[in-house]
Parts: C-alpha cells; structure tokens; sequence
C-alpha cells in the first residue's frame, strides 16, 4: 500500500500514526515484508551551529504501539515495543542499555552515501515478516511516518515530496490482497511530536 505526499514538512522528532488513517479496505494490516521510499527534500532548515540538517534518507518509518498519540518506544520491559525503524540518523529505541537492542534498525542508505542527501529511492525487505493487526488495539504496534533526525541545537525541519510503499503478503490479517491496496493521499494535518533527544551528526 502507498502513500503519496506533496510539501509534507516535519519537525525533527515529529511522526504522524499512518495506521489511523488508512481505513476501509486500505488498512495497514497482514504480515508486513517490505518497505519502500521514493521522496525528496526541500525547504529544509540548517545547517545549524553543528552543521547538522536533513536529508532525504531522514524520513523515517517506525512500528511501535501508540501511548498518548506518539509512539511508544520503549523496550525496557515486555512486551517489546518499538519492533522496527528504517531511515533516520536518529535510532529511537529507548529503555535499553548498553548493546541491549530489540529493534530491527536500517538506515535507507549508509552513512556518507551521496544518494541519502536530497533524494531517497530505495527498498528495504524485512528480516522476518510482521505481523500488523487490520484493528489495532492501544498494545498493538501500529506504523509511523515522520522525522528520524532530532539534534539538540535548535529546531530542524524537512519537506517531503513524494511516496513510502508498504508491501504485505499476498493475503494479509485483513483478508485483503495487496493487489487491491490502492494509494492513499497523506494530507498533512495534526503532526504528532515524539520528544525524544537524538545524537548529532556532522555534516560535511
């Protein structure tokens, strides 16, 4: 399933649940496989005082349940919470020290590939295929869109244009095959902040 988007700016750290507004027979349910990006970045703010600013490979697909409208990454305890994040410098997982990690993390491009900073077309196929509930309830991890960059030095934005593509089995969850999945406008409206503190990069 796909979304499109024209000018959809966010704010670092900002994420916008995508399971709520797919509805219908349009539903971000089954057994995930894959996912996919092809957007651009424009109007983007920086680079600040560290040289920081987005880039393309920024925008950033999480599934994570929702606590009071953000995702909840926290996977200190049980069940796991944040199960996966592709894109971003920033990694969110939270409540883990050390190596400890839970999350399947992938940036869409290495770090210093010149193909991450203002266009990002590319795939990515998930380790194991995740099960998505058709109607997710408060515990169940549902999927986010939003920016994977927070640095501490001001505020930083981006503006995307272009879709993410969500690829499920043939028959997911819902019943509902793939094929019949159409594209889906991503209108911005209520941006959502996930106020976490993220570690900085340098640029250039």
């Amino acid at each position: 399933m796909r979304f499109d988007f024209t000018n959809f700016r966010l704010f670092g750290g900002e994420f916008v649940n995508l399971s709520a507004l797919a509805t219908g027979q349009h539903v971000l349910g089954g057994s995930l496989l894959g996912v996919a990006i092809n957007a651009s970045v424009t109007n983007t703010e920086g680079p600040d005082s560290n040289g920081d600013q987005t880039w393309a490979s920024d925008l950033t697909i999480l599934v994570a349940p929702s606590l009071s409208g953000i995702p909840n990454t926290n996977n200190g305890g049980s069940p796991i919470n944040l199960v996966l994040q592709v894109g971003g410098t920033t990694g969110f997982e939270t409540g883990v020290g050390g190596s400890s990690t839970f999350v399947e993390r992938t940036l869409w491009y290495p770090l210093g590939d010149p193909n991450e900073y203002l266009t990002a077309n590319t795939s990515y196929s998930l380790l194991a295929p995740l099960s998505l509930a058709s109607s997710p309830s408060g515990t169940d991890p549902v999927v986010w869109l939003g920016h994977g960059f927070t640095t501490s030095v001001g505020a930083n934005y981006g503006t995307w244009t272009g879709y993410v593509d969500f690829t499920f089995a043939a028959s997911g969850g819902s019943g509902v095959p793939d094929a019949s999945r159409t594209a889906l406008l991503l209108a911005p409206g209520t941006l959502l902040l996930l106020g976490l503190a993220g570690r900085a990069r340098r640029r250039g």
